[in-house]
């Protein structure tokens, strides 16, 4: 309660300016902070398919009243029916406003559009602020485009839900339109894939949201420059039937900043410690039955009062206890098949199992079960039982990861 509110309520009458929201495939924010969608009903209701735009001008928290919602794209449609279905919008490098087609009888070609209010009115006018700017050769009863990135580069991503490629669009001539054939091109081709939601990371990586079978996260990072997503440049950071958690049917993706307050120490490389060679490598700690390490690290802010901090762990044992330690930085302690590093004051924060993927996640407050005031500094690790493990002992210890409280 008192956390959530509705921006625009679409529905028939409940805005000043009449409009209504019955399908929308997109949205898009702008710099100034003015809120972009896309309306797609396809003619099956009675509101338009078009292009609006909606902005909490007064302040006060909702984009309902006068002068806060207006129409500015008419897409064209075949009469009573209609066969438009504006499905993905983005603002392009150039600042004009992009968005993909998706009809289905052909009236108006599937592809990508280009608009720019020219004259300045608010309004794009059919005729003169419009242009193609991408047609793709299926057009207009094959292929299935609901997803449109730009990359920072200026280039486009379209996957073709039907087709299964991933098209980038290139403009290299600098005409505003795509049209040769050495401006499209496959740069990921799986043999089953729905990608329905695109992000990058601005370090040269997307990340997919893929809606097929199984459902997938993906990352894809051109390594090798040469323009296409191949053998390890294509990473399945999720997939439903290897993961405990069952995301269904992911439709989008948006990347952001995730706060990592910590330090890693006490890795099994950086110790030289491990007690019978099992070295394992990275921010990892000593070798465990997986043939890797276990990794530990916090999210969220470490500020005692805002007690919203947690700690996760990857690379365990699936379906083993363990517990979650603090304690102060110690020198490194071979002890079972790990090295510890929390010296005393030690705590045991929780017992948890690891699920099916090798990860465990805290629950309980860590700023109370760990006595925690500002100024202290703590390590964390993770103590747990491993029957298959390397050095026979039946437990280890993941990486360690200092954390200094505000």
């Amino acid at each position: 309660a008192g956390e959530h509110g509705v921006f625009f309520d679409g529905t028939n009458g409940a805005n000043a300016a009449g409009l209504t929201l019955a399908s929308s495939f997109a949205m898009e924010l702008d710099a100034t902070g003015r809120l972009w969608l896309t309306n797609s009903d396809q003619g099956a209701g009675t509101s338009p398919d078009c292009i609006f735009w909606v902005e909490d001008v007064n302040g006060d928290g909702d984009a309902m009243d006068v002068g806060e919602s207006q129409i500015f794209h008419l897409t064209p449609t075949g009469g009573a029916v209609g066969d438009s279905a504006p499905s993905a919008l983005r603002f392009g490098l150039d600042g004009r406003l992009y968005f993909v087609e998706n009809g289905h009888t052909g009236f108006q070609p599937k592809g990508v559009y280009a608009l720019d209010d020219l004259n300045g009115d608010g309004f794009i006018d059919p005729i003169t602020e419009v242009a193609l700017y991408y047609a793709p050769p299926s057009h207009p009863s094959d292929g299935a485009y609901y997803v449109l990135h730009c990359t920072d580069e200026g280039h486009w991503f379209l996957p073709d839900l039907v087709g299964r490629e991933l098209w980038r669009l290139k403009d290299g001539n600098g005409d505003g339109v795509i049209t040769h054939a050495w401006e499209v091109e496959a740069a990921w081709s799986p043999p089953q894939s729905q990608v329905w939601g695109i992000d990058g990371d601005g370090a040269g990586g997307y990340y997919l949201a893929e809606s097929s079978n199984p459902d997938r996260v993906i990352r894809l990072e051109d390594l090798d420059g040469n323009g296409l997503y191949e053998g390890a440049e294509v990473v399945a950071l999720y997939a439903d039937n290897q993961s405990s958690a069952n995301i269904a049917a992911p439709r989008a993706i948006a990347v952001g900043e995730v706060e990592l307050p910590g330090v890693v120490v006490c890795t099994g490389p950086g110790t030289g410690a491990c007690p019978c060679a099992n070295t394992g490598s990275g921010d990892q700690g000593c070798e465990n039955s997986g043939g890797a390490g276990a990794e530990i690290a916090g999210f969220g802010a470490t500020r005692v009062a805002q007690d919203d901090y947690r700690l996760l762990v990857r690379g365990l044992p699936v379906l083993q206890a363990g517990v979650f330690l603090q304690g102060a930085l110690g020198a490194p302690v071979p002890f079972r098949d790990g090295v510890l590093c929390a010296a005393p004051p030690t705590t045991r924060l929780e017992t948890v199992f690891s699920d099916a993927a090798g990860c465990a996640r805290s629950t309980v407050s860590i700023a109370v079960e760990g006595a925690l005031s500002p100024g202290d500094q703590r390590i964390y690790q993770y103590w747990y039982r491993d029957p298959g493990g390397v050095c026979a002992s039946g437990s280890n210890f993941s990486s360690g990861w200092l954390v200094d409280w505000d």
